[in-house]
């Protein structure tokens, strides 16, 4: 019938602490079995699945996290797709960012804070604004600054 549940569990004790649903295994943890498996359609398509190793499979759909925290004890693999974040930024409290192919695209208006260094590596400043503003700009923004503000080096091993 139309709009009715086909399986509801229901506690209805306001003190209630316990699972609603458990499900248990005798067999140890192994993907040789599900402890569920979601499947629409005549063809059995499997759209989500935890197996009895804990491994959970989202096959088709979105995952939405409406509240709360997401958190990842060991690590974030994307295979495809990237990561598209459009509110909040990404804050890295310890360690670094790598990229091992690609590049590192700021548009906008950005800040750098702290040190930055090209370490054998090169970085280019290329504006194809058509405007008067200056593409590159170095400032001392402080009274009690006493060192270059621009110092350029080479540091080349002459031998004769």
């Amino acid at each position: 019938e139309d709009g009715v549940d086909i399986l509801l569990l229901h506690a209805t004790e306001t003190d209630f602490d316990q699972s609603i649903l458990r499900l248990k295994a005798e067999r140890e943890a192994s993907d040789e079995f599900n402890f569920i498996q979601a499947t629409a359609g005549g063809l059995d398509l499997e759209i989500f699945k935890i197996a009895g190793n804990g491994d959970t499979t989202f096959s088709y759909g979105d995952f939405t996290l409406a509240s709360g925290l997401l958190t990842l004890n060991a690590g974030l693999l994307v295979t495809a797709g990237g990561i598209d974040v459009s509110a909040g930024g990404i804050d890295i409290a310890n360690g670094n960012l790598h990229v091992r192919n690609g590049h590192v695209f700021i548009f906008g208006d950005t800040t750098l804070t702290g040190n930055l260094r090209a370490q054998n590596g090169t970085y280019f400043f290329l504006s194809n604004i058509s405007a008067s503003n200056d593409i590159f700009t170095i400032e001392a923004a402080n009274d009690a600054f006493s060192a270059a503000v621009l110092k350029l080096n080479a540091r080349r091993n002459f031998s004769s």
